[in-house]
């Protein structure tokens, strides 16, 4: 779905009108994307998660507007509680700005892969306590026995995140992230979040592990409103499809590309442009709930990556899901533990 620049705002709109405004200034652009019905419901819906969500407030109407845009295009709908995709606020030191972000979450991914015609099976689950076994010798794909009684699993802690897809052909493909693995992910690229707590002139956060322990100042809960303090869980549990998903091995649709490339970016409009992506890196701006002349040395340490090994999309051109194979051996593996996860 392209977009022209109808919906780039005038320099003074973001200052003078409220976002719901702007959006209603636009809708007769937005009516001819989605027609007059969609752009009623398109337009409610993302004016109300706007205006529950002040944080979103402070964000320029135009990222907002394409973030929201991009997520329709790919038939996703913007509700927290669904958690198909986020917009999360952030500060862009180079233009002094909020923008807002856009973050695929882990059942808007499962959404596009079974859309695609070419999954039989997706999913992602923490792993408890005792239910990693390790690596196959034979394919190196991760082993887990989930633990059936679910009184007893709830009460086990989260030790990492599991990630697997199933081909309608039978290929089978898994991914395990420790959970450190999965807090170094999120201290590295969230702009919001601190593992280890933050203890300067300017800011100070505690751990994550005080903050699950509750050891912080109420007054300061403002500065624990990232998902990923939130719901932790499933958070990684997005990041880990998203890494198994751009590893290579899986066959992509135009529209799972898309929302790779999408995924972690600010969604940007200018003038007689269609959709680009401009980077969110943690190094090169300040989360909106911190203030503005928070020394970053402080917070985080510089990182020039804007993904992780895993996370790279791949260079080239996925193979065809016909061509891949699955070995006997790792079919046998991986045959006891399939229906406990997809059951999950």
């Amino acid at each position: 779905m392209a977009l022209t620049n109808t919906l780039a705002p005038k320099k003074e709109e973001n200052t003078k009108l409220t976002f719901s405004t702007f959006c209603s200034n636009k809708k007769k652009s937005i009516e001819e994307m989605l027609g007059k019905d969609g752009a009623t419901r398109f337009i409610s819906a993302i004016v109300s998660a706007v205006a529950t969500t002040p944080a979103l407030a402070d964000c320029s109407h135009a990222s907002l507007l394409s973030g929201a845009l991009l997520g329709e295009s790919l038939k996703l709908a913007h509700s927290p509680q669904l958690g198909q995709y986020y917009l999360v606020p952030f500060k862009d030191r180079k233009s002094n700005t909020t923008q807002a972000q856009f973050i695929l979450g882990v059942k808007g991914w499962k959404q596009l892969a079974i859309r695609s015609g070419q999954y039989r099976l997706i999913n992602a689950i923490p792993v408890k306590e005792g239910e990693y076994l390790g690596l196959d010798p034979l394919t190196a794909e991760p082993k887990i026995r989930f633990i059936t009684d679910p009184d007893k699993r709830d009460k086990l802690p989260v030790v990492g995140y599991y990630a697997y897809f199933e081909l309608l052909n039978g290929y089978r493909r898994g991914l395990y992230w420790t959970k450190n693995h999965a807090l170094e992910h999120a201290d590295r690229y969230s702009q919001a979040f601190s593992w280890h707590g933050v203890n300067t002139d300017k800011m100070q956060k505690v751990s994550y592990e005080d903050y699950l322990l509750g050891k912080y100042p109420k007054q300061d809960e403002w500065k624990y409103s990232s998902f990923w303090y939130k719901d932790f869980d499933t958070m990684a549990c997005g990041k880990v499809v998203k890494a198994l998903l751009s590893g290579g091995d899986a066959p992509l649709s135009i529209e799972m590309q898309q929302a790779l490339n999408a995924d972690e970016n600010v969604i940007e409009m200018g003038e007689g442009e269609e959709f680009h992506f401009g980077t969110a890196d943690k190094a090169d701006n300040v989360s909106p709930d911190i203030p503005e002349n928070i020394d970053e040395d402080g917070v985080v340490s510089d990182t020039t990556d804007e993904t992780t090994e895993n996370e790279q999309a791949p260079a080239e051109k996925p193979k065809k899901a016909t061509k891949a194979k699955a070995s006997p051996k790792a079919e046998e593996s991986q045959e006891e533990m399939s229906d406990l996860f997809f059951n999950n």
